[in-house]
């Protein structure tokens, strides 16, 4: 997670690929409302198009255990 503004409820995803950043509206959040999306966090998600562009959706929240076996 690059940014999020939990107020705006909308943020950047930099994803781990190279490409692009991605939108992420808080409605594309497995937990909307939850504002637990923050900086520095590792998601995973959909890419989808939209009017707009590509966007996330089904964003979640990876747990420190799956980050900690990835590496």
């Amino acid at each position: 997670m690059k940014w999020f503004d939990a107020e705006a409820r909308y943020g950047i995803i930099a994803p781990d690929s190279e490409g692009d950043d991605v939108f992420v509206h808080d409605s594309g959040i497995k937990f909307p409302g939850s504002g637990l999306l923050e900086a520095g966090q590792q998601v995973e998600f959909e890419l989808v198009e939209a009017d707009r562009g590509p966007h996330a959706q089904r964003v979640r929240v990876l747990e420190e255990q799956e980050e900690q076996q990835d590496q």
